[in-house]
């Protein structure tokens, strides 16, 4: 134990000494430009001067001027690396701005896209329902048409049935006329009536079978149209009926997917549960797992079940590798989601709270930023190769029962104090000249942090910063894997809760008084500068790092009152 401490105190100290070594200051400052020697020409006039002084003369004189030359070419050299700078500034801000108008662009496009889908999809409805309709239409039109057709019909049929009758009764009229005809002249007159009226109801009957046809034309022509358009309605049906077996078979996809993760998940709460069977069954012939050491598998904890579990499927190197680096990435995710949703939801009850609500980051969905965090976090399997032996001669153990929460707990705070040491020294020679530009300048990128940029920065300051989580256990030592991974969560809640850029009443700084927070890295990555610790707030007290971040302070909660 005093070897690993000692190990530690070695290792701030040197930290300490390199960052001094590396800048007398901790912040990016321009070197002050060393006055120029001048040589002045006092030299004495003499009457009488021999040869050699003269040609002496001569030769000084002749350097005085290159010197001269040189130190003006150096003022005009100094002026053109500041015109360059200046200049090189100027193109970045220009490069950045349109980076940022481009990123609106694509975002505008999207949302663009996103629009016509939606709009195709509800033209398609809308297709589907006035195919429908027209459908209908055109069955109540054609029994319309029928049912007219029929009307005129029996129409048709009782005047031919009328006028048959008036026929007959004007045949048997022009008998008897004819009969009477015969007897007395009286009778051809009537005759000739009898006659006229023959060829009227015959020319009604003419005008009667000209509509009768007119209306069979109707009719035929009706029986046309109703078969275009059912010719229509039947083509779109089958588009749609497509469009729906295609739906369907993508819909039946995704069931059987989500059918085989349950059929999985189901094996394997059924494979744990016949162990649990197995394991008790075998207590009372045979002793149980050496794992195990005795404990009632009947009367497990929740956290003892999952452990369980856990032991009886994988071994312990992957246990240490494999199943942590996986926690890790859910943790990550499930932490990051809710912060992501409210920038993109942006509710106006959470969001007064925004620190900066002047400033909008617009590479919250940007995939480069995704691939750079996947890389930082599988960087982390190489580490926890070395992990695992390290953490057997510490005498970590891999069985049950799990250590207390209070132990666990307390030991993960241990691990937050040397973690925030390790990190405040590291960050602070991040923030030197060389350090910004060559690794530190890529986690600034985000102006406004959200959560996910926690974990935004270059492979190398990633893994430096890394570095420190594992000290705090290999020094004092982890007395369980599942510490670790308590460890773990809560390192992963402080750096999400730093990076968030909301001052909620109830945020964890606004009840731990030296509890960094969100209000205090948020300064930081406003200003560039000050406030490099990531948990507690004594270091940059004592180091005297955060007198601007202190003024500012008094001059926000005021503004808080004021508004309140």
């Amino acid at each position: 134990m005093r070897a690993s401490y000692l190990l530690t105190l070695l290792l701030l100290t040197l930290c300490i000494i390199i960052t001094f070594l590396a800048t007398d200051n901790t912040t990016v400052y321009a070197r002050k430009a060393t006055k120029p020697r001048v040589v002045v020409n006092n030299f004495k006039k003499y009457r009488a001067r021999p040869v050699k002084t003269i040609l002496k003369l001569r030769k000084l004189r002749k350097l005085n001027k290159k010197l001269n030359k040189t130190q003006k070419l150096r003022k005009v050299n100094r002026k053109l690396n500041r015109k360059l700078k200046k200049l090189n500034r100027k193109l970045g801000k220009k490069a950045r701005k349109v980076v940022q108008k481009i990123a609106l662009k694509v975002d505008a496009v999207k949302a663009k896209a996103r629009l016509a889908k939606r709009q195709a999809r509800l033209a398609a409805k809308v297709a589907a329902r006035k195919a429908r309709l027209a459908k209908r239409a055109a069955q109540r039109k054609v029994e319309k048409v029928k049912f007219e057709a029929e009307k005129q019909a029996k129409k048709i049929r009782r005047l031919t049935r009328l006028v048959a009758r008036k026929a007959r009764r004007v045949a048997r009229l022009l008998k008897l006329a004819a009969k009477q005809a015969k007897q007395s002249i009286a009778t051809k007159l009537a005759a000739k009536k009898a006659k006229l009226e023959a060829r009227k109801v015959a020319l009604k009957l003419k005008k009667v079978k000209a509509i009768a046809k007119k209306v069979a034309n109707k009719v035929v022509q009706a029986r046309k149209v109703a078969k275009r358009v059912a010719k229509k309605v039947n083509a779109q049906a089958v588009k749609a009926a497509r469009k729906a077996k295609l739906a369907a078979r993508k819909a039946v996809k995704k069931a059987k997917k989500l059918a085989k993760k349950l059929n999985k998940k189901l094996s394997k709460k059924t494979i744990m549960n016949t162990t649990i069977l197995n394991n008790t069954n075998s207590n009372s012939n045979t002793s149980s797992l050496d794992w195990t050491r005795g404990v009632d598998l009947n009367n497990l904890r929740w956290d003892e079940t999952i452990y369980y579990y856990i032991r009886s499927n994988y071994s312990e190197f992957e246990i240490t590798v494999w199943v942590s680096i996986a926690y890790l990435f859910i943790m990550y995710t499930v932490l990051g989601l809710p912060w992501w949703l409210l920038k993109t939801f942006k509710p106006k009850f959470l969001y007064k709270y925004k620190l900066q609500p002047n400033k909008e980051e617009t590479r919250q969905t940007d995939w480069g930023c995704i691939l750079q965090l996947t890389i930082n976090h599988l960087s982390v399997i190489p580490l926890l190769y070395f992990n695992y032996p390290i953490l057997k001669w510490r005498g970590t153990s891999y069985d049950l029962p799990l250590p207390s929460w209070t132990d666990m707990l307390l030991r993960s705070l241990i691990f937050l104090i040397i973690e925030d040491a390790w990190f405040y020294w590291i960050h602070r020679f991040l923030h030197t000249e060389w350090g910004y530009k060559n690794i530190h300048c890529t986690h600034h990128e985000y102006q406004t942090p959200i959560g996910y940029c926690s974990s935004y920065a270059s492979l190398i300051e990633f893994l430096i910063l890394g570095v420190g989580s594992f000290i705090g256990p290999f020094a004092i030592g982890c007395p369980h894997i599942v510490g670790w991974w308590v460890w773990m969560t809560i390192r992963q809640i402080e750096a999400m809760d730093c990076h968030t850029g909301f001052d909620f009443p109830w945020s964890l700084h606004n009840i731990i008084p030296f509890y960094c927070g969100a209000v205090h890295h948020d300064h930081h990555h406003k200003t560039y500068n000050g406030n490099f610790a990531s948990t507690f707030t004594w270091w940059d007290y004592y180091m005297g790092t955060d007198k601007a971040y202190r003024d500012w302070l008094k001059k926000y909660e005021a503004k808080k009152v004021k508004t309140q």
